[in-house]
């Protein structure tokens, strides 16, 4: 994380991959998926397939610039949320009845 006076902070987190999840520090399920859509329209079915949500808290007292995410093609950033609010002050909310159809998709 890079603050707008020059400062920056680095947070260190261990991933869990889309078939087993290592229940990591900071880490929660953001999507269970019973099967994978592949690039050719196929399902893979022997899941459940998993998307990790991740929460770090920034400095409240500094604006961000700019973030630096890992250089590691076997980590995979599909979205990303910047809060200053401590892990106790924040909610999860379910937006499953939303939603219709729960799938991860592979791209070759």
């Amino acid at each position: 994380m890079n603050y707008a006076d020059g400062k920056s902070a680095q947070f260190t987190q261990s991933f869990s991959d889309w078939y087993s999840p290592s229940f990591n520090t900071g880490e929660s399920f953001a999507v269970i998926s019973p099967y994978q859509v592949h690039s050719d329209g196929t399902k893979s079915t022997n899941g459940p397939f998993n998307l990790y949500a991740y929460v770090f808290v920034l400095d409240p007292n500094r604006p961000v610039q700019s973030v630096t995410l890992p250089d590691n093609p076997e980590v995979v950033v599909l979205a990303a949320t910047l809060t200053r609010q401590s892990l106790a002050k924040q909610a999860q909310v379910n937006l499953s009845s939303k939603f219709n159809l729960a799938a991860s998709s592979i791209t070759a």
